[in-house]
């Protein structure tokens, strides 16, 4: 049974905490949060740029935008398990729920209920306007608030009978946590109670149902007075001189009432499955290609960080900003000095791909995934995001600099913990081979050009067929094919230059492990053809110094002509 005494000392601890004495995110950081982090937690909340005397630089910036972070932060799980002991114990007659949450009423069991305060680790990702599910991690922890209050009947009297109540007893509140209908653990008196949960990701399909489940039993007496006259000798015996006295015979029965409350959060667990391809280059270069099944958010290399897609930040959920505190005869609405926080991941409004930071000398390849319509954030929250369409990044493909053999790409997903470390001393790197193509002229008219294409391996010079390789080699728009010697022909009109390009697709997307090859090919016999080849490239070359003649002229740089210092 709860105590008058606990609640006392909960509300003198209340008096003394950080939280605000209204409505709205707290002002001050607590539960071993550092101050530094603290105040990039609190997005959805409105920025009116009233700074506190004395802020630091980041409380500061907190108070006039909203602070994006590049990780769902470790601080937001710290600063729920330490203010989900801060919600207020009680005793039998105050039930103290957030405001809005659904009430049970029973026979004596009032305002009961149980209410999910915080998943941990978990991100809910804005994927699009009506898909925000909740990614939850294979393994973790529910955290919840319960609460009742016992309401007995009025005590009743008439000339002979007078019935009054009292509660006998509450048994200890068992509190479950079900997976899709399966127990999954349980913990025993506790208005608080903290529940694990673990494989999730083991289940069938990927969204769950977390349900939790609480019986409130309470035990109350019943005691029915009936008046009676009781006379010494008995009056039946036909004395005349009894004494007779009033009194009230007894009757006590016992009633015992149980009350299930609920509540369940859907759920999507992150079952964070990653490939990683790797690739050598001739001069060393190493190819990454990293690809994961759900939305993820990026990885590292040595010094490089490759981000895709995702952005996140925390922001307090505003169901919980006052309690109601429910009595027989009033309810008092108050600050809640318990406040869930919860990470979100929502696109960057970054067009450009992919963003490598921390070594450009990394560069992106490519990167390709599934278009999605762009989600809107809560009216609060001022964050940028994409207008229309932006693409949920699957895949990112990399070219870097060659890296020690014990070095370890680490994939990062949307939920926090969720990382994968993959050596590269465990990868197969592929080996890119480089190859050659070579256009000779076999035959010419007044009408057509019959070419011979050949392809070889650029390091042996051994022929190679298209047979053997993922590739064709494209001249002029018409595909060739060459055969074990390495030789393919094609007959073309008649023009002055052809151009010939061996295109093996890619390593990443088309398990190439060739390079892709050029050549160009002049064919005689017109004084035309060679001027035609001067004016390709002749063009390009005079506006590039007609550029800079003009520069000069403007600046008084003295850099005409280029080739005075020469």
């Amino acid at each position: 049974m709860r105590s008058l005494a606990a609640v006392m000392l909960v509300l003198l601890v209340g008096t003394a905490s950080s939280h605000s004495p209204t409505p709205g995110p707290p002002t001050d950081t607590d539960h071993g949060v550092n101050e530094s982090a603290f105040h990039t937690l609190w997005s959805n909340d409105v920025d009116d740029d009233q700074i506190p005397a004395n802020a630091t630089a980041i409380e500061e910036l907190a108070a006039y935008v909203d602070i994006p972070l590049d990780a769902p932060p470790r601080a937001v799980d710290k600063w729920n398990a330490g203010d989900h002991t801060d919600f207020p114990d009680t005793d039998e007659e105050t039930s103290t729920a957030p405001e809005g949450v659904s009430l049970t009423q029973g026979i004596y069991v009032r305002d009961a209920y149980v209410e999910t305060f915080a998943i941990s680790p978990s991100t809910r990702v804005h994927l699009a306007p009506n898909e925000t599910p909740l990614y939850v991690a294979p393994n973790g922890t529910v955290r919840a608030t319960l609460d009742y209050r016992v309401q007995l009947p009025a005590s009743t009297q008439t000339n002979d009978t007078r019935t009054s109540w009292r509660l006998l007893d509450t048994a200890p509140v068992e509190t479950r946590l079900l997976v899709d209908g399966t127990l999954e653990s349980t913990t025993t008196d506790t208005h608080t109670p903290t529940l694990e949960y673990d494989d999730l990701d083991e289940y069938v399909g990927t969204t769950h149902e977390l349900t939790l489940e609480t019986n409130v039993t309470v035990t109350v007496a019943r005691t029915i007075e009936t008046r009676a006259e009781f006379c010494d000798p008995p009056l039946s015996q036909g004395a005349n001189n009894s004494t007779c006295t009033e009194v009230w015979i007894p009757n006590t029965t016992t009633s015992v009432e149980t009350v299930l409350v609920t509540d369940t959060v859907e759920v999507v667990a992150y079952e964070f499955v990653t490939s990683v391809r790797t690739v050598e280059y001739p001069n060393g270069d190493l190819g990454v290609a990293v690809r994961a099944l759900q939305p993820w958010q990026g990885f590292e290399l040595g010094n490089a960080s490759v981000n895709g897609s995702w952005a996140f930040y925390s922001a307090r959920n505003t169901d919980w900003d006052t309690l109601d505190e429910n009595q027989v005869d009033q309810t008092t609405t108050i600050p809640s000095p318990a406040q869930p926080l919860q990470v979100h991941a929502y696109p960057g409004s970054t067009d450009v791909g992919p963003i490598v930071e921390g070594d450009d000398r990394v560069d992106v390849l490519d990167s390709n995934g599934r278009e999605r319509s762009a989600s809107r954030l809560p009216a609060n929250v001022t964050l940028d995001v994409p207008t229309e369409n932006y693409t949920v990044t699957d895949r990112i493909v990399i070219r870097t600099p060659s890296r020690d053999s014990d070095g370890t790409v680490q994939i990062h997903g949307l939920v926090r913990g969720m990382t994968i470390d993959q050596p590269l001393e465990s990868l197969d790197h592929q080996p890119l081979r480089p190859r050659t193509v070579t256009l000779a002229v076999e035959n010419v008219s007044r009408e057509t050009v019959t070419l011979n294409v050949h392809l070889a391996d650029a390091e042996t010079g051994a022929p190679v067929s298209t047979d053997w390789t993922t590739g064709i080699v494209d001249v002029e728009g018409h595909e060739v094919q060459t055969d074990e010697d390495g030789n393919g022909t094609i007959t073309l009109e008649r023009q002055r230059v052809y151009s010939a390009t061996y295109e093996p697709g890619t390593w990443w997307a088309n398990d190439a492990t060739d390079l892709e090859a050029h050549d160009t090919i002049y064919v005689t016999g017109t004084i035309a053809g060679f001027v035609d080849v001067v004016f390709r490239a002749g063009i390009p070359l005079g506006i590039a110094l007609f550029g800079i003649f003009l520069l000069d002229r403007i600046t008084q740089w003295n850099v005409w002509p280029p080739w005075r210092r020469l």
